[in-house]
Parts: structure tokens; C-alpha cells; sequence
């Protein structure tokens, strides 16, 4: 993983991400976010009988890209295989969404729709950069996305998208939240 997914795992934003995927590309709304400390699961779904089914590997991507890349087919030894003869624990807890503000954030984003995705996912990007160089602290890559996101405001509905509105919307995003990281870095400047 690069350290821009590392960052987006730690805030849990990569998560937000997948939710609004989820929502946007398969009109999904009951959307559940789980805290899954081993890895394994990479995605369950319920069905109407009660029934689930999960996408499982040890801890690697492999696994999940593999399927992306080769459905409907398999992709054979994409990935390592559990050996199911070794005992193991799998935790599933819940999601603290006061500890991670991201996923809820994503949901508003997703129901939104629009350019918002596009502005959540570039103010991301441009705080996790801040983070990154030393100018912006952990804890504000979150806030200074929903500020982004706020002042984004609710996208027009009824209008065709087009690809230079989201094009135009990124960009505004990105320009918006360096300035939103790099006042926040003159005002612990003044504060330290």
C-alpha cells in the first residue's frame, strides 16, 4: 500500500470511499460499516433469507483485485489460500463514528451525488498531502474535508453531469482545501 491508502485506512476514508461506490454504482442504500481487525473479510452481503456471503483472503489485495480484474472468471493462485487447519479468531465490532467522522461523511457526500464524490475524494487527497509534508495534523484531514464538502454545498439536481463539471468541481476542491490545510498550519504556528 501506498501511503496515501495508508493514510485513508487509518481515517477510515478508504471505507467512506467504498460506501459511496457501493451506493453510486449498484444503488445500494442499506450500507453497513463493520470493524474487522484481522483483514479477511473484504465484503459481505445479506441476503432477504438471512443468509450471507463474504469475500474472504488472508490480509492482501490480491484477492479482491484479482476478482475485479478477472470476472466473471477466476484468477487462478491470485492470492494466497487460508489454510483452514490453523485455528483463528475473526472480529467483526462496530464502527465508532465519532473516532471516524469519514464514513458518515461519505454517506452525506453519496446521497448528495453530483460533484460531491469528486470533491470529498480531491480535498482528501489534498489534506492526506498536507499530512504528508508536515502541514497539516492528522486529526484535521477529516475536518478540513467536511469543511471543503460544506462549503461545496448541496450540488444542483435535475441538471445533466458533465465530465468538465466534475472536472471544474475537483479542481475548486483541491485549490479550496490547501488553503483550508495551510491556514490551519499559520494558525498553530501563532498558537506554538
Amino acid at each position: 500500500m501506498g501511503p496515501v491508502i495508508t493514510i485513508n485506512s487509518a481515517t477510515l476514508v478508504n471505507k467512506g470511499l467504498e460506501v459511496i461506490e457501493a451506493h453510486l454504482l449498484y444503488d445500494i442504500h442499506r450500507i453497513e460499516v463493520v470493524v474487522h481487525p484481522q483483514s479477511y473479510v473484504h465484503s459481505m452481503v445479506e441476503f432477504t433469507d438471512g443468509s450471507t456471503l463474504a469475500q474472504a483472503t488472508p490480509p492482501d489485495m490480491r484477492g479482491p483485485v484479482a476478482i475485479g480484474l478477472g470476472w466473471p472468471e477466476r484468477v487462478p493462485d491470485a492470492a494466497p489460500a487460508f489454510d483452514w487447519t490453523k485455528a483463528s479468531s475473526w472480529e467483526f465490532l462496530p464502527l465508532d463514528n465519532e473516532a471516524f467522522p469519514a464514513v458518515q461523511l461519505a454517506r452525506h457526500v453519496g446521497t448528495l451525488g453530483s460533484t460531491a464524490p469528486a470533491v470529498f475524494n480531491a480535498a482528501n487527497e489534498e489534506c492526506v498531502d498536507a499530512f504528508l509534508a508536515g502541514t497539516l495534523p492528522f486529526n484535521a484531514i477529516v475536518d478540513t474535508v467536511a469543511e471543503v464538502v460544506a462549503e461545496n454545498g448541496r450540488p444542483t439536481s435535475g441538471t445533466q453531469l458533465t465530465f468538465p463539471d466534475v472536472l471544474q468541481a475537483e479542481t475548486w476542491a483541491r485549490t479550496r482545501a490547501r488553503e483550508l490545510a495551510a491556514a490551519t498550519q499559520k494558525a498553530a504556528a501563532v498558537i506554538s
